[in-house]
């Protein structure tokens, strides 16, 4: 059974997001939490997160009160308004960097 080769999509001090270049997996982490997703929970969460960003604009700013289910019925995350935007973010640069990866490689596999 091959290893992960991961490709880092997204990476800041508040977490990363990397993606499997053999199984296709991601792996976000952001503050304490980190989950392993393929790719339609990936698009899932982000959804979510899209979703819950423009939801969260009346609310306190520093309390965790926003809660995000994941794909897992197991594990929700609780963050406050702006954690909800940066892991929106950080999700949202990810899926660019690797449709524009995908795109690069398009080009690169007709030469």
């Amino acid at each position: 059974m091959p290893m992960c080769q991961f490709q880092c999509l997204y990476h800041t001090d508040q977490g990363y997001v990397v993606r499997c270049r053999e199984c296709a997996c991601y792996q976000v982490a952001f503050g304490t939490a980190m989950l392993s997703l393929v790719q339609e929970d990936f698009n899932l969460l982000l959804s979510i997160l899209q979703f819950s960003v423009k939801d969260t604009a009346g609310l306190p700013q520093g309390l965790r009160n926003v809660h995000i289910p994941t794909p897992s019925a197991a594990m929700s995350l609780l963050l406050t308004p702006a954690e909800v935007r940066c892991l929106c973010e950080m999700l949202q640069e990810a899926d660019n960097e690797h449709r524009v990866s995908e795109l690069l490689g398009l080009f690169g596999s007709e030469s």
